[in-house]
C-alpha cells in the first residue's frame, strides 16, 4: 500500500476554501483564515485530494506518493 503525504504551506494558503470543498476530511479552514490538513489526510481518497491541490488558487497543496511529488506535477 502506498504512503501517502499531504501538505499544505500556511504561508501562502489564500483561504479560498477550495481544499475544503473538494476534501473535507483532509483539510479544515481556521478561523485565522487559512486551511490546514487534518491528522488523517492521508486516508481520504487519493482522488479528492489531488482534486483539492489541482482546485487550491495559490497551489500551497503538496501531494505524495511513496515520497515523489504527484501533485502539483
Amino acid at each position: 500500500m502506498p504512503i501517502i503525504e499531504v501538505e499544505l504551506d500556511q504561508s501562502i494558503c489564500c483561504g479560498g476554501r477550495q481544499c475544503v470543498a473538494a476534501a473535507p476530511d483532509a483539510f479544515e479552514y481556521l478561523d485565522k483564515g487559512i486551511a490546514a490538513v487534518r491528522p488523517a489526510a492521508a486516508e481520504v481518497n487519493l482522488e479528492q485530494l489531488l482534486q483539492a491541490a489541482r482546485n487550491c488558487p495559490v497551489m500551497c497543496i503538496t501531494i505524495r506518493r511513496d515520497g515523489e511529488v504527484i501533485e502539483p506535477q
